[in-house]
């Protein structure tokens, strides 16, 4: 996996690019072989009157090409740029988004401090995120709003949102960092553009930076907005925030040596109306550009109802106010042995009469109450806990106009009718898995290995284009253990089952 590093330099930020480079210097002998890295870097001589400057331009350059020799350890892209092809990092990130060839674009602000092992951490997530288009980011301290406290490490969200954050000691931030590090996926898309944010390279080729916005200002609002839009087109998209790794702008300490020998041409508010002018439309363009995304589908493989939920925040599957047809393990209490066999034997003894039975409930977990009665599939030892009579009062609350009875009567006709209807849904998502959609199967389940389950789907489903996403069930290892003696699991294969 190779992640590009893109920064826009002015040459007033020179030093501050100098510290940079020996920390990501640093930060390099923590990396894999199999870590690439590009650090694509322009220095932008445009926005200096260099007539009236006491400095000549040739003392950047210099000290510029010497930074480059500390980047021995990977590739490098050290351009100047004295031509108005670059004037602010829009232009850079616009030019980095459109010629890379990279997984993923690191955008990175000259001011920003971190710890070395920061970049290991960032490349060591993007490798285990199962999403398609994906955002990660570090936390950082108490800056506006609460908007932002999804990114904001618990030791400062009490910091006021005023000004306080512009005397905070930012060596102080990086150097008290004792949390255990974590990847966490965030229920909105919220980021700063230049604060070490890490997006993969299919997301930003999606979005694109319009021309409209110039050289400065509004890419992140713009990047935040598209994400939203496709979250609610069912793309496959999540941010992250890296727990217990913060970054700091360096505001304190801040300061430009060479303000007195320099002579700057100040654009900034001119370019930042621009963008803030063409945000808008542009989003707009977005919307009507982008279509829903069709061609995934997520797919509950249990264990509970959790894993379809999950999909749907997630951007995994789509909902049913979208058209997502509901599938056999969506709402029911299941194990992965017997999904197995299940799918082994497609589904042919799912609603066979001699293993459908009704059950006593011994004992109360979770939200299944001792002496309520569930209707089994003692072959594959599962129990439909959305059909049985009395559970939750969902006959109540759902109108069963059966009554609390309403899926056991005629033999378990209405039971058979909705399930052979799932049944039905899932070897439809099947085919289309056969013919070019991608099948997602979400698995909740502590014990990660899911190697029978693949061998189970390749040989009976050889032509479908599938992965499997398996992540733990937010419920407790007691529950999940109790679940599976309720559903009758032998002792030996719960352990197997919970082990992590």
């Amino acid at each position: 996996m190779t992640t590009q590093i893109v920064i826009h330099l002015l040459p007033q930020e020179i030093d501050w690019f100098e510290g940079q480079i020996k920390q990501l210097k640093q930060g390099s002998y923590y990396l894999e072989d199999d870590d690439n890295v590009i650090i694509d870097v322009t220095l932008n001589l445009n926005l200096i009157n260099w007539e009236q400057s006491k400095l000549p331009k040739q003392f950047f350059i210099e000290k510029f090409n010497q930074l480059e020799k500390l980047c021995d350890w990977c590739k490098t892209q050290f351009i100047i740029d004295e031509e108005n092809k670059c004037l602010g990092c829009d232009d850079k990130r616009r030019e980095a988004i459109r010629t890379t060839t990279s997984d993923n674009i690191l955008y990175l602000d000259s001011d920003l401090i971190f710890k070395p092992e920061l970049l290991k951490y960032m490349m060591d997530s993007a490798k285990v995120i199962p999403n398609e288009y994906y955002l990660i980011s570090p936390q950082i301290i108490k800056l506006w709003d609460d908007s932002w406290d999804c990114l904001v490490h618990q030791d400062y969200l009490d910091l006021q949102p005023s000004q306080e954050y512009k005397n905070v000691d930012p060596y102080l931030v990086i150097s008290n960092q004792s949390q255990e590090i974590s990847i966490k996926p965030i229920n909105r898309f919220k980021f700063g553009g230049g604060w070490f944010n890490l997006l993969s390279t299919k997301l930003l080729k999606l979005t694109d930076m319009p021309d409209s916005f110039g050289p400065y200002g509004v890419d992140d609002t713009y990047v935040m907005l598209c994400c939203g839009v496709m979250k609610q087109k069912e793309y496959d998209i999540q941010q992250y925030v890296l727990e217990g790794m913060i970054v700091a702008e360096n505001i304190k300490y801040r300061w430009n040596p060479y303000s007195d020998l320099l002579y700057s041409i100040n654009h900034q508010d001119e370019f930042r109306k621009q963008a803030e002018s063409n945000l808008g439309p542009e989003v707009e363009l977005f919307i009507n550009r982008i279509k829903p995304n069709m061609n995934k589908i997520g797919i509950s493989l249990g264990w509970n109802c959790s894993p379809a939920g999950y999909g749907v925040e997630n951007g995994l599957r789509g909902s049913k106010a979208n058209g997502y047809q509901t599938c056999p393990f969506d709402e029911m209490v299941s194990n992965l042995p017997g999904i197995i066999e299940c799918i082994k034997d497609d589904f042919k003894y799912f609603m066979d009469d001699n293993y459908l039975k009704i059950k006593e409930v011994p004992f109360n977990v979770g939200g299944t109450v001792k002496g309520e009665k569930l209707i089994y599939n003692t072959k594959y030892n599962f129990y439909f806990n959305h059909e049985s009579p009395g559970h939750g009062g969902l006959y109540i609350s759902q109108g069963w106009t059966g009554g609390i009875n309403h899926y056991i009567d005629n033999n378990y006709e209405l039971l058979k009718k909705r399930y052979n209807r799932r049944i039905e849904s899932f070897r439809n998502y099947i085919k289309e898995g056969q013919e070019g959609s991608e099948i997602i199967f979400i698995v909740f389940r502590y014990n990660k290995d899911v190697k029978e389950l693949k061998q189970t789907l390749d040989e009976t489903y050889p032509n479908m284009k599938y992965r499997i996403v398996v992540e733990n069930p937010p419920e407790t290892i007691e529950s999940v253990y109790m679940h599976h003696v309720l559903m009758g699991i032998k002792e030996e294969n719960i352990t197997k089952e919970i082990q992590s």
